[in-house]
């Protein structure tokens, strides 16, 4: 007898649903994964059932589709985040499913993160900067001011740029936040 796809029951689990799901948690599987081992265990017999392990196996050399439950507005935010990265939302999640379990030191908004403190550290040098610049020209002392016009020439784009990484950072986090509340609810 072949097993087809994609077949569906629906079983009344009379009051034993919580033993189901702890007896499938304790076996490291879902309850669906569960009553089809047992279904198959007693529709083939015990020796020609399939094993988890055997289906584990088996699906792990192709693709397999999972669902995820989340808002209306998580899944527009994971659609719009695959869209910016040029990915398929499958791949997107699989993307950051594998920098997290690399180990990545804090993934993606780490590095933002960091890059963002080390472009406040280049902004406080220019402060510094712009402060002597204002006391030469207050001084009066133009040749010593003369010295800081290449620099200026460049300001305008170290400040875009620190603007342009801290807005990247700030809608990470408030991302994160609108996750976390959504979540919460």
């Amino acid at each position: 007898m072949g097993i087809s796809g994609r077949d569906r029951i629906s079983v009344d689990l009379r009051g034993i649903r919580a033993a189901v799901a702890a007896r499938a948690a304790a076996r490291g599987m879902t309850v669906s994964e569960l009553v089809r081992e047992v279904l198959a265990r007693e529709a083939c017999g015990d020796n020609d059932a399939p094993t988890a392990s055997a289906r584990i196996a088996k699906a792990s050399r192709g693709l397999v589709r999972v669902a995820l439950r989340m808002s209306n507005a998580q899944a527009v935010a994971l659609k719009s985040a695959a869209q910016a990265a040029a990915l398929s939302a499958g791949d997107y999640v699989s993307a950051l499913v594998s920098d997290a379990s690399a180990g990545a030191s804090r993934g993606p908004r780490g590095d933002c993160a960091a890059a963002l403190v080390a472009s406040c550290s280049v902004l406080t040098v220019l402060a510094r900067d712009l402060r002597h610049l204002a006391q030469l020209l207050g001084q009066g002392q133009v040749l010593a001011a003369q010295q800081y016009r290449r620099w200026l020439d460049d300001v305008e784009a170290e400040v875009r740029a620190h603007l342009r990484l801290a807005s990247e950072v700030l809608g990470d986090l408030d991302a994160l936040r609108a996750y976390r509340r959504s979540a919460d609810k």
